[in-house]
């Protein structure tokens, strides 16, 4: 099964139905899943067939305790039944900031909010980095601005967890 053939509405496990695409970029694609079960919607990236399972069970196990309001929470990995790896996220709603910072937009953001979105993704990085993970690929594309609200970052995959020496 091909990461292209993917579309909204099909089922990708008994209780998943993916949704629109929400983006999309060299390890995957990212799609709104709906738990038909608990009637909640939540995002899923679906891993092409290049990533390992235990790739991603890494990002997964390095990420899923991190509880920072402006980290994206993660909820779980699975195998599709398209035999696809997939982790669910929860669902932001929002645009990232490359909408803010393309040079043919019209878009800019209050100097006031620049402070406050440097507070918010300086704290989550302080926060992941007393943890002993680092993000690795800080960029307008993997901030969110949730509900105008919040600064959330996303996209995991190059990150690292630091190895425990001390033992």
């Amino acid at each position: 099964f091909d990461l292209r053939d993917l579309k909204p509405t099909m089922p990708i496990t008994r209780e998943l139905v993916l949704g629109e695409e929400l983006g999309k970029g060299g390890f995957g694609r990212v799609f709104k899943a709906k738990h038909i079960y608990m009637g909640k919607w939540y995002a899923a990236k679906l891993f092409d067939k290049t990533s390992t399972a235990q790739e991603i069970i890494n990002e997964y196990e390095a990420l899923k305790d991190l509880n920072h309001n402006n980290i994206v929470k993660f909820v779980y990995n699975g195998l599709s039944d398209q035999g696809l790896f997939f982790t669910l996220m929860e669902l932001l709603d929002g645009e990232n900031l490359s909408n803010y910072t393309n040079t043919k937009s019209d878009l800019r953001l209050p100097i006031d909010e620049i402070y406050k979105m440097a507070i918010q993704l300086l704290d989550a990085l302080v926060y992941m980095q007393d943890k002993g993970i680092f993000h690795r690929d800080i960029k307008p594309n993997n901030i969110v601005w949730d509900k105008r609200q919040r600064y959330v970052l996303i996209d995991f995959n190059i990150s690292t967890a630091l190895e425990d020496d001390t033992a």
